[in-house]
């Protein structure tokens, strides 16, 4: 969700061309739900190392996918302000029981 309380916007491009959707972290089908923020920028070229633990809605379903998105600002695509922000990820790792 939005910091407003509202879904996020997708825009998918398929073969009959674009369909606007709507990411709902709360939807039914979603079975585990993890984000983090942060405000401010790193000192450098300091790496940060963090874990983002999942909300899990549902044990009895097996996820066939998984959807990991990064960006160097808020709102991603939307964001139209600094030619300069950089995101470097190293060493991503999926731990579990």
């Amino acid at each position: 969700m939005s910091d407003k309380g509202e879904p996020y916007t997708i825009v998918n491009t398929t073969a009959t061309g674009l369909v606007l959707s709507f990411f709902n972290k709360d939807d039914e089908n979603i079975i585990a739900y993890g984000q983090m923020t942060k405000s401010e920028a790193t000192i450098g070229d300091g790496l940060i190392e963090f874990a983002i633990d999942l909300d899990y809605r549902s044990f009895d379903r097996i996820p066939t996918h998984i959807v990991i998105v990064c960006s160097a600002s808020k709102y991603g695509d939307y964001f139209s302000g600094s030619t300069s922000s950089t995101l470097w990820l190293d060493d991503f790792e999926l731990i579990y029981e």
